[in-house]
C-alpha cells in the first residue's frame, strides 16, 4: 500500500493541536501537584487556584471538620490584591499579550523563586 507525497507530508507535519493538548495536560498535572503540596504542607491552603480556598473558607466558617479560616482568608485577600494591582498596571493595554505582561510575569516569578541558598524569601 503506497501513500501519496501529500499524505506523507501531512503525517510528518507538526500537529499544533495535539502539541497544545499535551502541554495543557502537563500544565494541569503540575498545577495538581502544586495544589496537593500546598494543601498538605501549608495548613490546608490551595496555592494553585482560588476555588478550593473558597470552599475550605466556607466550610471553616460554618465550623465543619475543624478546617482553618485564616489561611484561606489570607489567600483570598492576597489573590484579590494581586489581581487589583496587576489589573491597574495593565489598564489601557490592548487585548492580547504585550511586553508589559511578559515583564510582570517575569518579576512575579522572581519574587517566589528560591535564592542560591534554596530559601524562598520573596525579594
Amino acid at each position: 500500500m503506497s501513500t501519496s507525497p501529500a499524505e506523507r507530508q501531512r503525517a510528518t507535519r507538526w500537529d499544533v493541536g495535539r502539541t497544545q493538548l499535551w502541554l495543557m495536560m502537563a500544565l494541569t498535572f503540575v498545577t495538581g501537584v502544586v495544589d496537593a503540596v500546598g494543601y498538605l504542607g501549608l495548613d490546608k491552603v490551595f496555592t494553585g487556584n482560588m476555588t478550593g480556598n473558597i470552599v475550605i473558607l466556607a466550610m471553616g466558617l460554618v465550623g465543619s471538620a475543624d478546617l482553618p479560616v485564616f489561611g484561606p482568608l489570607l489567600a483570598l485577600f492576597s489573590f484579590a490584591g494581586g489581581a487589583l494591582l496587576i489589573g491597574t498596571i495593565l489598564r489601557g493595554q490592548g487585548s492580547g499579550w504585550c511586553r508589559r505582561s511578559t515583564v510582570l510575569l517575569g518579576r512575579v516569578s522572581q519574587c517566589g523563586a528560591p535564592d542560591d541558598d534554596g530559601v524562598q524569601d520573596g525579594r
